[in-house]
């Protein structure tokens, strides 16, 4: 997961969530929580959410709204 944010730095600046959490803020908290079994803290929970909530909006505009439709949507 860090690889690939690390390669798509540039693409993924475009999915940035409203409260500014990046997707690879996302990509740390999940390696830290996958290897370490520690339990997400209430903020963490809540960059999840955010970055979930800001992803679809930012798809929308990123991509235009017929693709949009097509490839979310469609399927």
């Amino acid at each position: 997961v860090l690889e690939y944010a690390e390669q798509q730095g540039e693409f993924l600046q475009n999915f940035v969530a409203s409260d500014g959490t990046t997707f690879e803020e996302i990509s740390d908290i999940y390696n830290h929580y996958l290897y370490s079994k520690v339990p997400v803290t209430s903020t963490e929970a809540g960059q999840f959410l955010a970055i979930y909530d800001s992803f679809y909006k930012n798809a929308r505009a990123y991509v235009g709204p017929w693709k949009y439709l097509l490839k979310f949507w469609a399927l």
